[in-house]
């Protein structure tokens, strides 16, 4: 477990959801449909399940990465001045609804990656029994 309360396991767990959920966005993008939360929640169930104990700080890295996998599946599915560009401007594109998308796909990421996977939760520990 390293300081941000999220394990090798559960950060290369929450990578490869992301980039599912990247994946999902952008051909979500060329059929119309603009839902950046898709991001958050691959992401998001994917660091859950890799994890066997709460962690607060685990959901907001993982919020944070999804926010990004999901700006940037947004510029590659439309690359009108060129990735780095797209990305340094990306402000640009959104408006108050598209914020808010994206602030939504912020929060269901952190809620579900804060999350444990109940088939792996850790027993509590138990005190040791009082000596005599």
């Amino acid at each position: 477990m390293n300081w941000l309360g999220a394990g090798v396991g559960s950060l290369v767990a929450a990578l490869l959801g992301a980039l599912l959920g990247a994946l999902a966005h952008v051909e979500g993008r060329r059929l119309g449909i603009d839902f950046p939360p898709v991001v958050g929640v691959a992401a998001g169930i994917a660091a859950a399940l890799a994890s066997s104990v709460r962690s607060g700080m685990r959901g907001v890295l993982v919020a944070s990465l999804a926010v990004w996998a999901a700006a940037l599946a947004e510029v590659l599915a439309d690359p009108s001045s060129g990735v780095v560009e797209g990305i340094a401007r990306f402000h640009e594109r959104l408006g108050l609804a598209r914020a808010a998308s994206y602030v939504g796909c912020a929060v269901v990421a952190a809620l579900l990656a804060s999350r444990v996977n109940p088939w792996r939760r850790q027993p509590a520990e138990r005190p040791p029994p009082p000596e005599e």
